[in-house]
């Protein structure tokens, strides 16, 4: 049932309507455009996620226009030999030069117990974890962006109990998604653990439930956190082409990193947050030093699950070492849920500041964002099937 549609209503010595039979090919609600087999333990399935958007943005009062693009997501996925054994293959096109966005398989016999091997994204911030199309804003939050340690090429062991006690650990090679072979010394461990007391809470960030019903009274949060020898790039952190994807150190850096995330959810409104500290061993160009950041936002669906609005704010300290280095920013959205989440039109404006001291201090440490305050207007259009 899509937002905003009410349930067929009859009476109830009326025998219900005979289901159809679900196509072998073709599109089918909830499930896009896909074929399978008559026993379903095989599927293709085929799908685009995409954002198109105009997005002027002034940096210290010098007018520039984002490109028309934030992520044009090509992709086919489906299952193996049983349903339980899924795969998944995306590429990015909306990048100067295209790449892979994912390429894996995850096996998952039980609830308690699956496995998710090849090019994925690795499982520190749930906010990260959510597809494009599923996240409120246009873009993902610069804090946790900053703080991510990207897509990598590893596996990861998750499960379920109960759907009160979700986990996932993994083990990834550390290094630039370009690169075929890792280089021996990079490698990351990621955990993280997420408690649900009064059972899961919603798949997405949009404040209704995707069958169109308010949202249960739920709270859940989580600890997170990974140690490693990594080298990012701009494809492992930067998912949406935006002036505020954080810039990252490309160095080889021994790290670690420990978060917790809260998330409180009552018919409609969501308010969600995260808090990171972060640990960097020295380089030779680098001291060790300390980075902590922050970020929450509220969203509420303020009419009959078409219009939305959310508020969000973010804060990163880059290096203890450093003074006057911090990044404030706050944005402030409105959303119409044309055919949610297939199609979803936004609304933002966003304000950031960041400091920076001067050249001779600052040295080889990299800002998370352009110096000085950036005022950013996105009208995007989100579409996906």
């Amino acid at each position: 049932m899509a937002a905003g549609e009410t349930p067929e209503r009859r009476r109830p010595d009326e025998p219900a309507p005979k289901q159809r039979p679900s196509p072998l090919a073709g599109y089918v609600p909830g499930e896009g455009f896909r074929i399978r087999s008559e026993s379903g333990d095989y599927v293709l399935r085929l799908s685009l996620l995409s954002g198109f958007k105009y997005e002027p943005v002034w940096t210290n009062g010098r007018p520039a226009t984002n490109g028309l693009l934030a992520f044009v997501w090509p992709a086919v996925a489906g299952s193996l030999f049983k349903p339980w054994i899924r795969y998944a293959v995306a590429f990015e096109l909306a990048a100067p030069t295209p790449f892979l966005v994912i390429a894996s398989v995850d096996a998952r016999p039980w609830d308690l117990f699956g496995v998710t091997v090849g090019q994925q994204v690795t499982p520190v911030s749930r906010h990260l974890s959510l597809n494009p199309t599923l996240i409120f804003f246009p873009d993902y939050a610069p804090t946790a962006g900053y703080f991510w340690s990207g897509r990598q090429k590893g596996a990861t062991v998750h499960g379920s109990l109960e759907r009160v006690l979700d986990y996932w650990v993994g083990l990834y090679g550390g290094a630039p998604l370009r690169e075929t072979t890792s280089n021996p010394h990079s490698y990351i461990v990621e955990g993280r653990a997420t408690v649900n007391p009064a059972g899961p809470v919603n798949a997405t960030e949009l404040p209704f439930m995707l069958d169109g019903t308010a949202l249960p009274a739920r709270v859940s949060f989580t600890v997170q956190g990974y140690h490693g020898t990594i080298q990012r790039s701009v494809e492992n952190v930067a998912p949406t082409n935006s002036p505020l994807d954080t810039q990252q150190s490309f160095l080889l850096q021994t790290m670690s990193t420990i978060g917790a995330d809260l998330w409180l959810q009552y018919d409609r409104l969501i308010v969600t947050g995260e808090y990171y500290r972060r640990y960097v061993d020295a380089t030779a160009v680098l001291p060790r030093t300390t980075a902590q950041g922050a970020w929450g936002q509220i969203i509420a669906n303020v009419y009959d699950r078409r219009i939305g609005v959310g508020a969000r704010v973010d804060w990163i300290d880059p290096s203890s070492n450093l003074s006057n280095d911090d990044l404030m920013g706050a944005e402030g959205q409105v959303a119409w849920f044309i055919h949610a989440p297939e199609l979803v039109l936004k609304l933002r404006y966003a304000w950031l500041h960041q400091r920076s001291p001067d050249a001779a201090t600052l040295g080889a440490v990299r800002l998370p964002l352009a110096v000085g305050t950036t005022n950013l207007l996105t009208l995007q259009l989100n579409a996906a099937f």
